[in-house]
């Protein structure tokens, strides 16, 4: 009910992105300027299951991520679609976003190319449409807000907005 918080995981390098797996089992991070994308098992909500081998008790998901990475969001099979940033490693390109497999594959990068438009810096990803396959994307440093029909529908919400 978020009226008490207690801190799990740390110290983490530029965590930003968080997102949770479809049966809840898995915590996705994203480590912007590591271009890595870390994972937590879960036992239950707020009990990590560490893995034994690493000092924070997570897995590696990806570790060759093609840009830095910001906002994080999971399909209904459980894809992670990354927010890409700077994926040729210059601020004159466009950002995109990463999908990859709950195993760590990359299946899938796109650009996101607006005709006469510059999108170097996405920033956030949500699901929208009465079919949750639009995806919403801001671009952090420009002013466009990208729609990008994706062919599997986006993870639900774990927690229903609160409106006004």
């Amino acid at each position: 009910d978020g009226s008490y918080i207690r801190e799990k995981i740390f110290p983490l390098d530029s965590p930003n992105g968080i997102a949770l797996s479809p049966a809840g089992d898995r915590l996705y991070v994203s480590l912007t300027f590591r271009r890595t994308l870390l994972y937590w098992e879960l036992d239950s909500p707020g009990s990590i299951r560490p893995n034994p081998q690493t000092v924070d008790g997570a897995y590696v998901l990806n570790a060759a991520m093609p840009g830095d990475l910001d906002s994080i969001k999971v399909d209904e099979q459980g894809n992670v679609y990354a927010v890409t940033i700077l994926p040729q490693k210059t601020p004159l390109c466009n950002g995109g976003v990463t999908v990859v497999s709950p195993q760590g594959e990359i299946l899938e990068v796109f650009e996101l190319a607006v005709p006469g438009k510059f999108m170097p810096m996405p920033s956030n990803l949500c699901w929208g449409g009465a079919d949750r396959r639009t995806a919403y994307i801001t671009g952090g440093g420009s002013d466009i807000l990208a729609k990008v029909r994706t062919s599997i529908p986006g993870l639900l919400p774990a927690s229903p907005a609160v409106l006004p």
